[in-house]
């Protein structure tokens, strides 16, 4: 694409993807700065800015991305779970709750009630959530129930339903590389095989993607 027009506007942003797919997290956030700088109102740069800063641990400037998100698109899809996890991420869990509570996706509201629950020691409404989670949404959504049972510690379930996704296909699954949510899981030797068989451990693929 670059050799082809070098002004491509949707470059940085193509790149950053590629980046982020392959845990290249401080490439993806110049490339998606860089495409914010070329679209500042764009909700998918604000959206894809945000997922790179919370991969970083950059998670102030993430809240405050969500924040602009929120401000200037409310109607984002999962815009609220999104400010919410970075609330949830910063250990600001009382802040996380209401905007998980006011996520209008449904299964977006569960998965993140599950783990805000959990954060704030309130387990029966964690195990309630997970339990309406799995039953309504385990054929579409198995990728975050796998989010919800690592972010609760439960690395063999975590395991098991990353599993379910990798066979449902679910395109979330290219993006575990930098998922925050993930990162207790990536010292398991399943972990290592899962992305192996994705083949996101081929980083020379990257570096020839983001060249051509």
């Amino acid at each position: 694409m670059r050799a082809l027009d070098p002004r491509f506007d949707l470059l940085a942003s193509v790149s950053g993807d590629f980046a982020l797919l392959f845990g290249k997290v401080d490439r993806a956030l110049e490339l998606y700065q860089e495409n914010l700088a070329r679209n500042p109102l764009d909700p998918n740069a604000l959206d894809t800015l945000g997922q790179a800063l919370c991969a970083a641990h950059r998670l102030q400037q993430c809240l405050q991305t969500r924040l602009t998100l929120a401000e200037l698109h409310p109607e984002f899809e999962a815009i609220n779970y999104s400010v919410g996890l970075a609330h949830l991420l910063l250990g600001q869990f009382a802040a996380a709750l209401p905007a998980m509570q006011r996520e209008s996706g449904e299964n977006y509201r569960l998965r993140g009630l599950v783990m805000v629950y959990s954060a704030l020691g309130r387990r029966a409404d964690s195990d309630a959530a997970l339990k309406e989670l799995q039953e309504k949404f385990a054929p579409r959504d198995a990728y975050g129930i796998a989010q919800a049972y690592a972010y609760r510690g439960e690395l063999d379930a975590a395991m098991g339903w990353l599993e379910r996704a990798y066979r449902q296909h679910d395109a979330q699954m290219l993006y575990i590389v930098a998922d925050p949510l993930l990162q207790n899981l990536h010292h398991d030797q399943r972990f290592q095989a899962l992305l192996a068989r994705l083949k996101l451990t081929e980083r020379l693929s990257l570096a020839r993607a983001v060249r051509a």
